[in-house]
């Protein structure tokens, strides 16, 4: 199936540079997350606004790209594309892909995942790449450690359900919205993999800060704050800070990270339930990025 010719011309069917992206993100994820049964897949990259036969194209999509030795099935490929695209909904669309690639912004791939390591480290690798005014920074070292202190640790680094009761592992790493199942909780960790998790999750945020403050030279402590609060999190407010930040509105900034200090309770199938209610961990950890954000770098 292809998009009807009616709806060429729709601005929701095409694709600028900040949908190319997001769609670049969440098919990497999709094409290597083939281990990941049709619920895992949904719930932990997907989301809730897809319908069955949506995500059922998705992957039929993602398996047709990894499997392409032709042209040919490269459009066997873009018609499953086309298939989820008009299931979704063309006005719906663009939503829906900024969801997804938040979706995998904290997504965990399955231990021994070597396809999806190979391919995100490959797509971060020509992201880095990119220039802007901050395209040498990450994450310092010292910024590491603060966030690690941040984030807290269970004992023993297994899973547990954060104030959120959402499932989370190791170093604040979210597993997946909602509680965690009893096998969850009683299954060990594998410290390498939990660091490697953790690093991978930091170097993202770090990404997203270099792609979205292309336009102002951050200091290193400004820039660790940044990626401290956009940190694991599918916060729609990350944009409108990041761009804050790329505009020098400093004021700004630390008016809206303030009222970053909110969160919900999750339900079994990780729905959101209940008012939003203010979180004082997170009123803390606020007050001490935007500490962060304000000291001169240097010795402290």
């Amino acid at each position: 199936m292809q998009i009807p010719r009616k709806d060429w011309r729709n601005g929701a069917a095409t694709f600028d540079a900040q949908r190319v992206e997001r769609l670049q993100k969440a098919m990497v994820a999709w094409i290597g997350a083939r281990s990941l049964s049709r619920a895992q897949f949904e719930r932990q990259l997907v989301g809730r606004s897809a319908s069955d036969a949506a995500v059922d194209s998705l992957r039929a999509a993602a398996e047709a790209v990894r499997t392409a030795k032709t042209h040919l099935d490269l459009g066997d490929a873009s018609a499953h594309f086309a298939n989820a695209m008009q299931g979704i909904g063309l006005n719906k669309w663009s939503g829906f892909l900024r969801d997804a690639a938040d979706q995998v912004d904290t997504y965990t791939p399955p231990a021994g995942d070597r396809m999806y390591a190979q391919l995100t480290t490959n797509n971060a690798t020509d992201a880095n790449s990119s220039g802007g005014a901050n395209a040498d920074r990450s994450m310092s070292a010292q910024g590491q450690a603060d966030l690690r202190q941040r984030e807290g640790q269970a004992p023993g680094g297994g899973y547990y359900n954060d104030t959120a009761n959402n499932c989370t592992y190791g170093t604040g790493i979210l597993a997946h919205a909602g509680p965690c199942t009893a096998d969850e909780l009683r299954r060990a960790v594998n410290p390498q993999q939990a660091q490697a998790e953790f690093q991978r999750r930091v170097d993202e945020a770090a990404r997203r800060v270099r792609d979205q403050v292309q336009d102002r030279r951050l200091t290193q402590n400004q820039f660790d704050s940044l990626v401290s609060t956009i940190f694991n999190t599918r916060n729609r407010d990350n944009q409108r800070l990041l761009d804050l930040a790329n505009r020098g509105d400093d004021a700004e900034v630390q008016r809206l990270r303030e009222n970053l200090v909110h969160t919900h309770n999750h339900n079994a199938q990780g729905e959101p339930v209940g008012p939003a209610r203010r979180d004082p961990g997170l009123v803390n950890r606020r007050r001490f990025e935007q500490e962060q954000y304000d000291r001169p770098d240097g010795p402290r």
